[in-house]
């Protein structure tokens, strides 16, 4: 909270520009929160608007019914809401992101599908399918939503025999986040998936 303040006041935010956001009781942030969240962020201002929530790395994903009416509330078509309900995971700021941002939407859902050919293709495919990825954001957003698609396959249809696949995927994660060589790291992800 301290260090986000202080950015706050760097960007030269007046003190009533600066909203914080906390969890409730319970650890979560609500729905209508996340409204007045979403609300805040539509309009422009003359000076620099700052939204901070505190403990954000603590707060547990909504429910289903919630994400739900989020989006509803937010206009989003009933086709997209199921696929941005999985990319966002319950997140209520990643809803809020895909909601509100149709580019984003796009280039999550591209991912997604990458994501899910990596997993549905053959070696030489994979390979193909890696091979114009060069910067590091692009292969951590590819290798996190090919986990989520493992887990999904884990949880939902009970496939217990990809759960070793996690640990590859932890690993690439780890080495890229080690400034580990993009090409390298992929190379080898899709080598060890089943």
């Amino acid at each position: 909270m301290t260090v986000a303040r202080e950015l706050a006041m760097a960007l030269k935010a007046r003190p009533d520009d600066i909203h914080v956001m906390s969890p409730d009781e319970k650890q979560t942030i609500s729905i209508d929160r996340v409204r007045e969240l979403y609300r805040l962020t539509r309009t422009v201002y003359d000076s620099p608007r700052v939204i901070i929530i505190d403990d954000a790395e603590a707060i547990r994903p909504i429910g289903e019914a919630a994400s739900k009416e989020f989006l509803a509330s937010q206009g989003v078509e009933s086709a997209d809401q199921q696929k941005m309900l999985f990319i966002a995971g319950g997140l209520p700021a990643e809803l809020a992101r895909l909601g509100s941002n149709q580019d984003y939407f796009k280039t999550q859902a591209e991912i997604v599908t990458t994501a899910r050919a990596l997993l549905q293709s053959e070696q030489y495919d994979r390979l193909i399918t890696i091979k114009d990825i060069k910067d590091r954001s692009s292969a951590l957003a590819l290798v996190a939503m090919v986990g989520r698609l493992l887990e999904f396959s884990i949880l939902r249809q009970k496939r217990t025999d990809l759960a070793s696949a996690l640990d590859i995927i932890e690993s690439v994660t780890a080495r890229l986040h080690a400034n580990g060589n993009v090409k390298i790291q992929l190379t080898y992800l899709v080598s060890q998936l089943p």
